[in-house]
C-alpha cells in the first residue's frame, strides 16, 4: 500500500464515523445473519412469502393511506399527477391489497407481522439510542 491509498483512508475515517457507516454495516450484517437464521427455521417459500406479505402492508398500503393524508393536510399542493375519480381508485386498490394479504396463509402472515413488529421496535430502540426522530431533541426557536 502506498501512503496515499492510506493517508485517503485515514481522511475517510472521520466521515465514516460522522455519518455512522460503521455502525450501519454492523446492523446489516447482523440483519442477514438473523435472516439466514430465520431461513434454518423456515423453508425459503415461507420467509418470501413472509418478506412480500409484510411489504403489501407497509409499503402498497402505507402508500394509499399516505396519499390520502397528503391530499388532506395539503390540499393546495402542486402535484404532478392527477388520480381521476379520486378517491374510488384508491379504494379499489386497497381492498385488491387487503384480500391478496387475507388470502395469504397464516404462519406467512404471523411471521410477516412478527418481523415487521421485531423491526419497529428495533428503529425506534435505535432512535432512541442515537436520539433521532422521534427522539430528537426539540429545535428551540432563534426569535426570528
Amino acid at each position: 500500500m502506498s501512503s496515499a491509498s492510506l493517508k485517503c483512508e485515514s481522511e475517510d475515517a472521520p466521515l465514516l464515523r460522522r455519518f455512522g457507516l460503521l455502525q450501519a454495516t454492523a446492523l446489516n450484517m447482523s440483519n442477514m445473519i438473523g435472516v439466514g437464521r430465520i431461513r434454518s427455521f423456515f423453508s425459503l417459500d415461507v420467509v418470501i412469502e413472509a418478506l412480500i406479505s409484510t411489504r403489501i402492508v407497509v409499503q402498497f398500503m402505507g402508500q394509499i393511506f399516505a396519499l390520502i393524508l397528503l391530499r388532506k393536510r395539503a390540499p393546495d399542493m402542486a402535484r404532478p399527477y392527477k388520480m381521476w375519480l379520486y378517491p374510488v381508485p384508491s379504494f379499489i386498490a386497497l381492498l385488491g391489497w387487503i384480500f391478496i394479504f387475507v388470502t395469504t396463509a397464516w404462519p406467512v402472515i404471523v411471521l410477516g407481522l412478527g418481523t415487521l413488529t421485531l423491526g419497529t421496535i428495533f428503529f425506534f430502540v435505535w432512535s432512541w439510542y442515537t436520539e433521532r426522530w422521534p427522539f430528537a431533541p426539540a429545535i428551540q426557536d432563534a426569535g426570528y
